[in-house]
């Protein structure tokens, strides 16, 4: 399940033990298909699919890894340039600033303003100095 904003979703971290020989395990979050053969793929899912959890995987460390600030990888050494600069890390500063702007846009609905007590009714779009403006920040409006 992806949880949509860091403020309705308590992180976890999962701890999983599996032998060097494997074929496919269960993704530990509960609601979640996913299943991973290799510890790479488990790591990549989570920094896209449950990106405010974090996973230790026994078998490649005694501590769980550390997470990218840039992307959310977590990776053993995340601040080295060979990382930084790898194409999956470019994918998930992508993903990551997505994220971050759909959760600022939910933030912002549930924010009601008020005048004398009255709340004023959210709009969808408005036009602004003959441009059309969106509460999701999109040119699409604009261009049609």
């Amino acid at each position: 399940m992806f949880h949509p904003t860091l403020a309705s979703h308590q992180p976890r971290a999962y701890v999983i033990n599996w032998p060097r020989v494997h074929k496919k395990w269960k993704c530990p979050v509960e609601g979640c298909p996913y299943q991973a053969s290799t510890n790479a793929n488990f790591h990549n899912h989570f920094m896209y699919r449950h990106p405010y959890d974090s996973i230790h995987l026994t078998n490649e460390s005694l501590e769980p890894w550390d997470k990218c600030e840039l992307c959310g990888l977590q990776c053993p050494l995340p601040t080295l340039r060979s990382h930084t600069e790898s194409v999956t890390c470019s994918r998930g500063r992508i993903t990551k600033r997505s994220r971050d702007i759909a959760n600022k846009i939910l933030q912002a609905d549930v924010q009601v303003l008020t005048i004398d007590g009255t709340p004023i009714e959210s709009v969808g779009s408005f036009r602004h100095l003959g441009r059309q403006e969106t509460r999701t920040d999109s040119d699409w409006g604009a261009l049609y």
